[in-house]
């Protein structure tokens, strides 16, 4: 029974812990980066987070890199025609004392030509380079798309 509940409490606790990772760089906190995974044939993927600035001046996020794919940072939208659209952005201001998300249908981070196949639950290094806060190294999960993130 002891090692069945000592089992149970390292898969419970480790998966945790890869589901809610939070990464902190002066006063910016970035939570939850993940790239949903819809399947191994993908040529392209995004990537989703919050940054919390919890400091008392607004910084910038000036710039994204990985290694496995030409990052970016864009913005989708949908017009009055039901459109879709996605724009590049060159940068996104984080106001001091609040939170920016980058979620489906709005900012995210475009990776476009992938070098590698993305795995189901493997983690994917991409670099976030703010102005006033320097850069933060960032391992994205990569989690089968719910059909929230479809």
């Amino acid at each position: 029974m002891k090692l069945f509940k000592y089992t149970f409490c390292i898969f419970f606790c480790t998966g945790f812990f890869l589901h809610s990772a939070e990464y902190s760089l002066d006063n910016i906190l970035i939570k939850n980066p993940t790239i949903p995974f819809f399947g191994e044939n993908m040529k392209t993927a995004a990537g989703y987070f919050t940054i919390i600035n919890s400091g008392k001046v607004s910084d910038k996020l000036t710039n994204v890199k990985a290694n496995f794919a030409v990052a970016m940072i864009h913005k989708s939208s949908v017009d009055s025609n039901g459109v879709a659209r996605m724009e590049h952005l060159e940068n996104v201001i984080i106001p001091a004392n609040s939170s920016i998300k980058f979620e489906q249908g709005g900012l995210h981070i475009m990776l476009l030509n992938l070098k590698e196949t993305l795995v189901h639950m493997e983690t994917k290094k991409i670099t976030l380079i703010f102005k006033k806060s320097g850069k933060v190294n960032l391992n994205f999960l990569v989690k089968k798309a719910t059909e929230s993130s479809k």
